[in-house]
């Protein structure tokens, strides 16, 4: 029997291990082992040998991801559980199958029309006064830097969430992108753990072409997840992404742009720009600049966002609108809600 592949009679590996010759005939497990002796792979077996369940393990540096297959060899589902030290928490896995989470929670369930939010930033020392400041309302979830967000206990979130009923619509993404091995699993693990379908993240830095093509390649990944990336325009040129506009060069459905105004140059079209990127538009950051200040109310600035709102209505947005001011102007939001909303009607 070679050394990497184990037989056993039964699915629990605490049972005694069996030769190949003792599992023939009969119906059993095998398991494989890459040389540093970590599983890769696991079969269950007919009495005749044909493989009837199969499930493959990626390793990555953060997750363990589990492929399940069926006897048709067709993906049935895909769990990313945490390793090392991040597991933490009593659910320490999250699992999808078809483009929806089944582990733990169900899937949000996703609106039409505009949703107009605030910001909601989460950390893992949860504050409950500070959740309670969203009481009955909708929120995108801002999530920490990624070595924070591991430590968060998403199930006291959850259940903080729903006593105050607070509904999670949005999320953005820690300080990871498309180059890092373990991005993926921190989408699954966002999406896992509140249902949310729509991320925004921040383009890093790195080539434009390996940056789509890594994203080509994890495009059924993506969607087994059922998870929708969004790319935030940033006013950094040493990212791949340097402008919403390359973002229509991607068919890939599971990839769109967030527009963060008070991020663009001066001598920015608002109006022109949003012509050109509404097919891929999903996200609105609103607020405004004076070309030193940013996120500034959303009539206080240079670019003339009252008629850009009207012409998203106009042109039947049927994304997120959420408020993005500075500290100093976070008095000012509840109005502004209020002032946008009545635009969507």
């Amino acid at each position: 029997m070679p050394e990497n592949i184990r037989y056993f009679s039964s699915a629990f590996v605490s049972q005694s291990e069996t030769s190949q010759k003792e599992s023939e005939g009969k119906p059993h497990f095998r398991e494989y082992f890459d040389c540093n002796g970590k599983r890769i792979r696991f079969e269950e077996v007919t009495s005749t040998g044909d493989v009837s369940e199969s499930i493959e393990f990626k390793h990555l540096n953060d997750f363990l991801v589990s492929c399940a297959y069926g006897k048709d060899k067709k993906l049935k589902s895909v769990s990313y559980d945490l390793t090392g030290n991040k597991n933490i928490f009593e659910n320490s896995r999250v699992q999808f199958a078809g483009g929806k989470v089944i582990y733990p929670i169900k899937s949000v369930k996703e609106e039409n029309g505009s949703v107009i939010i605030q910001s909601l930033s989460i950390s893992p020392g949860i504050d409950y006064k500070e959740i309670a400041k969203f009481e009955n309302q909708e929120a995108q979830l801002y999530m920490p830097r990624k070595r924070d967000l591991f430590c968060i206990d998403f199930k006291l979130l959850r259940e903080y969430m729903k006593e105050l009923n607070i509904t999670a619509k949005l999320a953005h993404g820690p300080d990871s992108d498309i180059f890092d091995e373990n991005f993926l699993g921190t989408v699954a693990w966002i999406r896992g753990n509140t249902g949310i379908k729509t991320i925004t993240f921040h383009p890093s830095k790195g080539n434009y072409g390996a940056a789509v093509n890594i994203l080509d390649e994890k495009s059924k990944d993506l969607e087994m997840i059922g998870a929708e990336i969004s790319y935030e325009n940033m006013d950094a040129n040493d990212r791949w992404l340097k402008s919403p506009e390359e973002l229509l060069n991607l068919n890939i459905p599971f990839v769109s742009a967030t527009l963060d105004i008070s991020h663009l140059a001066q001598s920015t079209d608002l109006l022109a720009l949003e012509e050109r990127i509404f097919p891929k538009l999903r996200v609105v950051h609103l607020s405004n600049t004076d070309g030193n200040r940013k996120h500034l109310p959303y009539r206080e600035g240079i670019f003339p966002v009252q008629e850009f709102l009207r012409k998203l209505k106009a042109d039947k947005y049927k994304g997120f609108i959420v408020f993005e001011y500075s500290e100093e102007y976070k008095e000012k939001e509840k109005e502004d809600i209020r002032r946008v909303k009545e635009i969507f009607g």
